[in-house]
Order: structure tokens, then sequence, then C-alpha cells
């Protein structure tokens, strides 16, 4: 049976639709949230450090690539 209540601007949800969109129907977790975010956050850190480590070994092969040909000449 709807209920007027189960959405505030009094839509009527199918129970597909809550089964599709759970977030607009559950209260917030901020177990959950912390967890989530700090997983992205390490994820996106662990990321961007490899990048940064590989850009070093890439200028360091370069630097390299440049002295020899200095050196032939």
């Amino acid at each position: 049976m709807w209920n007027p209540r189960d959405d505030p601007q009094g839509r009527r949800n199918s129970p597909i639709f809550k089964m599709m969109n759970p977030e607009l129907h559950m209260k917030p977790n901020m177990m959950v949230a912390a967890v989530g975010t700090t997983l992205f956050v390490v994820i996106m850190g662990s990321l961007l450090w490899e990048k940064h480590k590989y850009e070093q070994q890439q200028a360091k092969l370069r630097q390299s690539a440049v002295e020899r040909v200095i050196k032939e000449e």
C-alpha cells in the first residue's frame, strides 16, 4: 500500500525502484562511509605515488640517454 510519507516529494515509488536505488531509501551509515572514503583515498594515493615513481624513473632514463649521446659526440 502506498503511503505519501514514503517519499518526501510525494512521488510513488515501486519496489523495483527501491531495489534499483537503495541509497534513496536508507539512512546514511557513517561507518560504511568512513571506510569507503578511506579506501578511496588510499587507492588514489597509491596510484599517484606509482605515477610519481614511474615519471622519476623515466626522467632518469632520458637523462642518461642524453648523457650517452653527448659523450659519443
